[in-house]
């Protein structure tokens, strides 16, 4: 009972640590976002801030809003611009080019960028694109003055981006350029990772478990009933739910699949076919012996069997 208490408090302890440490690699994956200052707009420029929304590795794409602060000497006394901005961004799927007329209040933009990537690697996989901006003055007719604006900016990411890890690069770091030249990758998340992980150890386990029965019932050191192929049978539709629910999981085809699930699939038929056929066999010779028992006990002068006079 000592052991036996001691390896209890041993497994909580670790469980506690484990659920602690869980929850501050989430924090600390998190709190950057608070920590976001923008920058100053350079003098006579602008500021170009880039906030991803959306990221689907599946199609190769994400989803940005880009909001653009203008130095003060833009603005007219109401706070709106009093000359217009045309903002040229690329490369992006749909529009490039985006003008803010004398008047308008704020500038942002939603744009679609392509990302170059490989999510066959998940969770290790690693995503890149990048954005270049450039912006010009326009005269009261909306004809662009000749002349680049001085431009700076960088990457904020918000909180609904946590399942992500987002590093940027800019030209314009601590300075500013004519032409703004944004690198974005994306990995996935500490927390993501972990849990991934987690998660295709589980089924790992499940498999080797699983085996270990199969091997049991082959050897005859384990009865087979008939529970035990209904729980072979549920747990092959539940190992699909559980693929599923990996954190950001990936269409099927995957190293996860290659390397894990599609084996461990495997596994759970072979032992779900192995244990039918061994419960079929052990029933069918159930049925053999009875129907000799019986045959034996209806046969004249067998044991257990009394003859009559005459």
């Amino acid at each position: 009972m000592k052991r036996r208490t001691w390896i209890a408090i041993a497994l909580i302890a670790v469980v506690a640590v484990a659920y602690v440490g869980f929850a501050w690699m989430y924090s600390s994956s998190t709190s950057p976002t608070s920590d976001f200052t923008p920058q100053t707009p350079p003098v006579g420029g602008l500021d170009i801030d880039v906030i991803p929304q959306f990221f689907d590795p599946t199609t190769e794409t994400v989803t940005v809003v880009i909001r653009i602060d203008a130095d003060p000497s833009f603005y007219g006394p109401n706070g709106t611009l009093s000359q217009g901005i045309e903002v040229a961004l690329s490369p992006t799927l749909d529009q490039n080019v985006f003008i803010f007329p004398a008047g308008s209040p704020e500038m942002a933009v939603t744009a679609r960028l392509e990302v170059e990537g490989a999510v066959r690697n998940y969770p290790f996989d690693v995503h890149g694109t990048r954005l270049t901006a450039t912006a010009q003055r326009l005269d009261p007719q909306g004809v662009a003055l000749p002349g680049a604006l001085p431009l700076n900016g960088g990457i904020r990411v918000s909180d609904g981006f946590s399942q992500w890890k987002v590093e940027s690069e800019s030209n314009a770091v601590g300075s500013s350029t004519e032409r703004l030249d944004l690198s974005l990758s994306f990995s996935r998340s500490d927390t993501t990772k972990t849990s991934a992980l987690l998660m295709i150890a589980m089924m790992l386990t499940l498999g080797v478990v699983v085996a270990l029965v199969m091997w049991w019932v082959v050897t005859a050191r384990r009865e087979v009933d008939f529970g035990m192929v209904t729980w072979f049978a549920a747990l092959t539709f539940a190992l699909i739910t559980v693929r599923n629910n990996l954190p950001g999981a990936p269409p099927i085809g995957s190293w996860v699949d290659v390397l894990v699930f599609f084996w461990v699939q495997f596994v759970l038929l072979l032992a779900l076919s192995v244990c039918m056929t061994v419960w079929l066999r052990a029933h069918r010779n159930d049925k053999i012996t009875n129907d000799e028992q019986r045959d034996a006990e209806s046969k004249p002068d067998s044991p257990g069997s009394i003859t009559l006079p005459g």
